[in-house]
């Protein structure tokens, strides 16, 4: 099975195909900017049938913690999802320019 690596600025986060799979099908009707920001690429990385990296920009940081909010309100949060919840959590810091 592959995986989606998220890329919070310098930090790798893993999303397993299973959860980045369920979050899209479950959740991605929950957020219309989610749909139309993060929901696309993470299909995108399930279809590679790899393990593909995905930058994380603000925005997209921001509805992934929308979803996440409403995936632990609703108790479905997972030990397998919480350090992704918890990336998308704090804002990306970016290395400074050279």
């Amino acid at each position: 099975m592959s995986a989606v690596i998220l890329m919070f600025g310098a930090q790798r986060k893993r999303l397993s195909e299973e959860d980045a799979r369920w979050i899209c099908t479950s959740w991605g009707d929950a957020n219309l900017a989610f749909v139309e920001r993060v929901a696309p690429k993470l299909k995108a990385a399930i279809d590679a049938e790899q393990e593909t990296e995905i930058v994380v920009d603000e925005d997209m940081r921001q509805d992934l913690a929308a979803i996440f909010e409403r995936i632990e309100a609703a108790g479905y949060m997972t030990k397998r999802m919480r350090p992704v919840q918890q990336a998308a959590a704090r804002p990306i810091s970016l290395p400074p320019s050279p």
